[in-house]
């Protein structure tokens, strides 16, 4: 969904279970605002976050799930449901260029930094 102006709105589908996204922003938010069991509708605003802390979350958000976040996305879309949304439409909408310019650096490393690389991948570690 977009408003007038073309940016994406954080429009919600109607749905009471964590989704794995949800689950990885109330991570991060908890982590950063030291509160535990943030939930999919705690208003970030309203658990004491602020611009610095938003910096902070989208930089992490960045890190960790590989997705640019502006901050007119992350303090329009201020619930971790609203925000979810929006990262799950970004990771979708991966452009081919993108994707083409990522195989070609896959193609182009050695092999074992590549096995490394999926061994980081899978186990985390």
């Amino acid at each position: 969904d977009r408003d007038v102006t073309g940016v994406q709105t954080c429009a919600l589908p109607i749905s009471r279970e964590l989704t794995a996204t949800q689950a990885a922003i109330a991570a991060i938010w908890s982590e950063v605002l030291a509160i535990p069991d943030i939930g999919p509708d705690d208003e970030f605003l309203a658990l004491g976050g602020h611009s610095l802390f938003a910096i902070q979350i989208a930089g992490r958000i960045r890190a960790e799930l590989r997705v640019e976040l502006g901050m007119r996305e992350m303090l329009e879309c201020n619930t971790v449901a609203q925000l979810a949304v929006v990262i799950d439409r970004k990771t979708e909408a991966l452009p081919a260029d993108d994707l083409s310019d990522l195989l070609n650096e896959i193609a182009a490393m050695p092999e074992d930094e590549v096995r490394e690389q999926i061994r980081l991948a899978t186990t985390g570690l």
